[in-house]
């Protein structure tokens, strides 16, 4: 367990955003990333503050706890700025002031609506994967379905999962922009920084099968390469039986 305490040992809670004498009311990070968070801002305010580590009952007890990080008069890591970055910043500063507006508008928008944008997006994952699946996966077990109904079957279980897929990617974006899980907070510069560097392409993704049965059936097909020609197959099958089926049925 993680607490702030400041110079004169005193407990900081961040909702009141204010140091205590007593413990009872001081805020705990299970991690201590959390608690370099809200530790970073502190610093950044002119307060000096220092993590301690207790897994212990009686924290006030001085003798009972450790202290884990430095105050402000220690260095701080610093994240260099990209050139992407630089670039960025450069055209912020040099835009004008109506299209700075607008860009600063919408990053205040985003900021606004982005409790609405997860709950949202967990409702389209929550869809994708409640009622659509169990709509597709019972229809496969439990009907007798010809070529051409296999075929869509299997293209709209595809492109379900391709929706959820979709949305579950942009919410993992979203949830990284939180502190501690809460998604009313914001990361301070630095942390943003570190998401910026570390972020990676979200098609650069490799799946492990859990069984070994299907593994050595299927893992050819995850190939990107046959990936694509595979999607561009199927979409062309289905074209070509649906042409079949309505020349059949004119007969």
């Amino acid at each position: 367990m993680f607490l702030i305490i400041d110079g004169n040992g005193r407990f900081f809670n961040k909702r009141r955003k204010e140091f205590d004498e007593s413990s009872v009311h001081a805020s705990r990070w299970p991690q201590q990333e959390g608690a370099n968070a809200a530790l970073s801002k502190l610093i950044d305010s002119g307060q000096e503050a220092s993590i301690i580590s207790s897994d212990v009952g009686d924290i006030e007890n001085k003798n009972q706890y450790k202290v884990v990080s430095v105050d402000s008069k220690e260095p701080k890591d610093e994240v260099q700025f990209t050139p992407d970055l630089e670039e960025f910043v450069d055209s912020m500063v040099n835009v004008d002031v109506d299209e700075f507006l607008v860009r600063y508008k919408q990053a205040l928008k985003f900021i606004a609506a982005k409790p609405l944008i997860i709950e949202n997006l967990r409702q389209k994952v929550g869809k994708e994967d409640g009622p659509i699946l169990q709509d597709l996966v019972h229809v496969v077990e439990l009907s007798n379905f010809n070529i051409f109904k296999g075929v869509g079957l299997l293209h709209d279980l595809k492109l379900s999962r391709q929706r959820r897929r979709k949305y579950k990617d942009k919410l993992s974006f979203i949830q990284k922009m939180s502190v501690d899980g809460d998604i009313n907070s914001a990361l301070d510069a630095s942390s943003a920084r570190k998401l910026l560097n570390s972020m990676k392409d979200v098609h650069d993704r490799q799946y492990s099968f859990r069984t070994t049965k299907f593994k050595d059936r299927y893992e050819d097909l995850l190939d990107s390469n046959h990936i694509k020609s595979w999607h561009d197959k199927l979409t062309k099958l289905k074209s070509n039986l649906g042409k079949i089926k309505d020349k059949i049925s004119t007969k």
